[in-house]
Formats: C-alpha cells, sequence, structure tokens
C-alpha cells in the first residue's frame, strides 16, 4: 500500500509545474525513504517519510546528503513518520577544505615541477627561483590545472543534471613530476538507472578532453620544427591520429618531416 502510493506522489510530481524540483528531492530520499505524502508549506516542500531501512542510519545519511547538496531543511521525527520540511531550491556553497586543496594542488603543480627538473641539491632554492622569473611552470600549470578542473566540473555538472548528490571536486596535491594526484569527487546518492551511471562517468573524460585538444593546438602553434635526419631504413614511433590530424590542419602535409617540439604546456 505505501509503495503503490508512492508511485502515485511520484506521478504527480513528474506532472507538476515543479516536477524538476519535485522529482530532484524523491531522487534525493527515495532509497532510503518511502514518501508517503507530498504537499507544499509557501515556498517549502514537506515530505511524510517511511524509513526502509533502520530509521537511525538512514535519518544520518539523509542529513549528510542535504548538508552536502546546500538544502536547507527541518527534520520531525514522529511516532508515525518522519516529516522533512525542505527549501526545494539549494544553495552553492564550496566549503573551506575543496578549496584549500585546490589552491594547494595549484602551488605543487607549478613548484613542484620546476624544482625537480632545475633544483641540483635538494636546497637548491636558487635555481628554482630563476627558473620561476624567467616563466618556468606557468603554461604548464595552466594547461594541468584547467584539463583537471573541467575534467572534475564535468563529472559534478553531469551528476547535478541528473539529481545525483556529489561533493566538490577534492584535488590532491603531490610532489611528484606533475604536482598532483588528480582529483576525485564523492557521490552521497544513488545512480537511479544505466543512464545516470554513463552520463556522470563520461562527462568527466568529454570535457577534459576538449580542454587537452585546445592544448595541443597552442602547443602546435607554439612548437619548435626541426627536420628529421635519422639514417635511411631507421624507424621512428608513430602518434595518436588525433595528434596527426591537429599537426596536418596546423603546420601542414610536410609536418611528419620534422622533429615537433611543444612547449610545456602541451606536454
Amino acid at each position: 500500500m505505501i509503495y503503490s502510493f508512492e508511485f502515485s506522489i511520484l506521478s504527480q510530481m513528474e506532472h507538476s509545474t515543479e516536477s524538476k524540483q519535485n522529482k530532484a528531492l524523491y531522487k534525493l530520499v527515495g532509497d532510503l525513504f518511502a514518501v508517503s505524502a507530498s504537499y507544499y508549506s509557501g515556498t517549502d516542500i514537506i515530505l511524510s517519510l517511511l524509513p526502509r531501512y533502520n530509521k537511525l542510519q538512514s535519518i544520518a545519511i539523509l542529513k549528510d546528503r542535504l548538508k552536502m547538496a546546500g538544502y536547507k531543511y527541518k527534520l520531525n521525527d514522529t511516532d508515525e513518520s518522519i516529516l522533512l520540511t525542505i527549501d526545494p531550491k539549494p544553495t552553492f556553497k564550496i566549503p573551506p577544505l575543496n578549496i584549500f586543496l585546490f589552491f594547494a594542488t595549484l602551488f605543487t603543480v607549478y613548484i613542484v615541477p620546476v624544482y625537480l627538473q632545475h633544483a641540483t641539491s635538494f636546497s637548491d632554492f636558487d635555481s628554482v627561483i630563476a627558473a620561476l622569473k624567467q616563466g618556468a611552470g606557468l603554461e604548464f600549470t595552466l594547461a594541468m590545472i584547467s584539463i583537471l578542473f573541467v575534467h572534475e566540473m564535468g563529472h559534478y555538472i553531469a551528476s547535478r543534471r541528473r539529481d545525483i548528490i556529489t561533493s566538490w571536486p577534492y584535488f590532491i596535491p603531490a610532489p611528484n613530476i606533475i604536482g598532483t594526484f588528480g582529483a576525485i569527487i564523492k557521490s552521497k546518492s544513488p545512480f537511479w538507472n544505466r543512464r545516470d551511471l554513463i552520463e556522470v562517468g563520461a562527462w568527466g573524460p568529454i570535457a577534459g578532453w576538449v580542454v587537452a585538444v585546445g592544448w595541443i593546438c597552442y602547443g602546435l602553434f607554439h612548437a619548435e620544427l626541426v627536420p628529421i635526419t635519422a639514417p635511411e631504413g631507421s624507424g621512428v614511433l608513430g602518434e595518436p591520429i588525433i595528434f596527426q590530424m591537429l599537426s596536418y590542419l596546423i603546420i601542414g602535409s610536410d609536418f611528419q618531416d620534422y622533429s615537433i617540439f611543444l612547449p610545456e604546456a602541451a606536454f
């Protein structure tokens, strides 16, 4: 009886003028609670919820989701059900930890590769500072951070579009050759169907790939071309098809006669 009424509520949500907001709220709670009633109080929506599993655990998970999604809400636990009063328009606020990790990663991507390339000893900071003053690492940092940022935001925006509650990206600084281990986002609600999973998973690489191609084009426009003087009969390693296509369009049909030295932005 609960489930049939719940599907009726969802059907009403999908055909109302606020269907998108209501459907997002249903997907927010639907795996944890059965929705036994739904109505408006001013601009707020009130949902009467019946827990599917352990009540305390379900409430804790729901609070975590609501906080991450930026919803303003009130929970009233009664003997019969749980009343969730919620403003259907979330506010987006980036947590301080995510901001700190972003700038920490920006710092390590800028400094660490230059240090590893130019420092002749562990304490040779003078060589590193001199290289930084000459612009070393700047283009690489802009390229790496923009690709990484757009990649993660592709996941994030697709998640929000599909009403999947996810965190803001957590960037990971690292003392390695590129200055980072990448970034992650955390999902706090389930993927309801295959389309959710595919869309959220695909939009990150697609968005990052577009930016990466842009940086490759920039690199080819600013590349140094050196004629190949390889001995007769020797072979060379091939390049990815997309790189060959861009080289043909930007450098010309004779691009294979040259060694292409790319700037650090296209690395």
